[in-house]
């Protein structure tokens, strides 16, 4: 018998390389090592190693784990803790091909292999040896960057359809714990009905004076575009795609709240982010609309509404009304975005459904002049609106758009996209179930 020690490790850091190495000791005694920390979305994690000789046979191997032992022909099961896989193995002497299969159960309770490790276990003499297997495979690689990584492991979804990941494009309070944004409005739209003669605070038709316009019946997320709502898009391939070095996507990566609004996409990538959920950037006419529209009465300086003499708060403990922003000689946080929906006393509740929290302060938010769908390739314009954290009180203002022209001011659209965010707007009140649903009990599809 040729002993040799086995640790596989399928923490998330291990599953965004090409490599899992498997070290022998000489006393062949049970290793622990640290966990980075266990999947999230992914439960129940198991791996099983098969080893084929030159005739295709299959040795006998003993795999001892703390208190267990196994004797089997084909394969063993390589007992897991969280998500560490180790086992102390034991094989006959020879030349053997080996295959290391990770699996796991998704929330409908199916489970599927996940990643397919190949290699040789060498040895002709009673020793132990180095092992080193080579990630072969990586099912359900939705963006097809060639391994699962922190992405598609911790995106809210359903890793049993053959096609690979199926994730949910919505997500609202009631769904799936994985899936909300863990705030209040996340998933939230409200629906506002339009004016048929608007009064912009610019000109940019030409014609002396502001900019009078229709703006029809339109949808308004509650909440800015969160980090959340990034992760599910990138892990299905259909945001910063074949951009595995794009700061936003690092930011993933690296671990971000996932409540917090994003920064750091251009006009260009926050449409198609809004895109994947069937839904658009907002016309600046519409996003004009719902923070600056009173009825009959004047335009509104802030979205939301301020008495005279009143002060602003800068903090979420601050008496409404209340957003996040640079206040002068006043400590308003730590100069960073906060999560999203987080001053609903200040929210916008001039139309029908979920607050729009947010409107002001916070991040500024790109909208777009000159585009009938919310295509910034088709817009003349783009727009920073609402002010950010960093702002002072004056660039919270309605009256203060922040305007670009597309492709005259690219690289400046470019340089200030690192701190800009954004919301997504729709015609219609979407429909989209929150969630695929799970399979019937007993019918969910055996692993390959």
């Amino acid at each position: 018998m040729t002993r040799f020690f086995a640790v596989f490790i399928t923490s998330l850091l291990v599953l965004t390389t090409s490599l899992l190495s498997c070290r022998e000791r000489g006393d062949a005694n049970n290793v622990s090592l640290p966990s980075d920390g266990a999947f999230v979305g992914l439960r129940d994690v198991q791996a099983r190693l098969t080893l084929t000789d030159a005739a295709d046979a299959h040795p006998e191997m003993r795999v001892t784990s703390v208190s267990d032992l196994w004797f089997v022909a084909l394969d063993v099961p390589l007992p897991c803790d969280g998500d560490i896989c180790r086992a102390t193995i034991d094989v006959d002497v020879g030349s053997y091909k080996a295959l290391l299969i990770i699996s796991a159960v998704d929330r409908c309770g199916s489970r599927r292999n996940v990643l397919r490790y190949t290699g040789r276990v060498e040895s002709d003499h009673w020793q132990s040896v180095d092992v080193s297997l080579d990630l072969e495979s990586a099912a359900f690689d939705a963006d097809n960057d060639g391994v699962i990584d922190v992405l598609e492991a911790t995106a809210c979804g359903r890793f049993d359809l053959d096609d690979g990941i199926a994730l949910p494009r919505f997500c609202d309070p009631v769904g799936e714990s994985c899936c909300i944004d863990e705030v209040g409005l996340s998933g939230g739209q409200m629906t506002f009905a339009g004016r048929a003669a608007h009064t912009l605070p610019y000109d940019h038709d030409g014609v002396a004076g502001d900019d009078v316009v229709t703006v029809g019946e339109f949808v308004l997320d509650s909440t800015e575009f969160t980090w959340g709502a990034l992760e599910r898009c990138v892990a299905a391939g259909a945001c910063l795609e074949n951009q595995p070095e794009h700061p936003a996507r690092l930011a993933l990566v690296a671990g971000v709240d996932r409540a917090l609004p994003v920064q750091g996409l251009t006009p260009t990538q926050a449409a198609a982010a809004c895109a994947w959920f069937g839904r658009r950037l907002p016309r600046d006419a519409e996003w004009d609309f719902a923070a600056a529209d009173r009825g009959t009465g004047p335009r509104a300086r802030f979205p939301f509404d301020v008495n005279v003499g009143t002060a602003v708060g800068c903090t979420v403990s601050d008496a409404a009304p209340a957003a996040a922003f640079r206040a002068a000689g006043r400590a308003c946080g730590d100069g960073k975005p906060v999560r999203v929906g987080s001053f609903i006393t200040s929210a916008v509740t001039r139309g029908v459904g979920t607050p729009v929290s947010e409107l002001a302060g916070n991040v500024a938010e790109w909208t777009v002049i000159g585009s009938g769908d919310g295509s910034v390739d088709e817009a003349d314009f783009v727009v920073l609106r609402g002010g950010g954290v960093s702002s002072f009180l004056e660039l919270l203002e309605n009256d203060l758009p922040l305007v670009f022209a597309v492709g005259d001011d690219d690289a400046r659209i470019a340089t200030i996209s690192a701190i800009a965010g954004f919301r997504c707007a729709a015609d219609v009140v979407d429909t989209t179930p929150a969630e695929p649903a799970c399979p019937a009990d007993g019918v969910s599809p055996a692993p390959p």
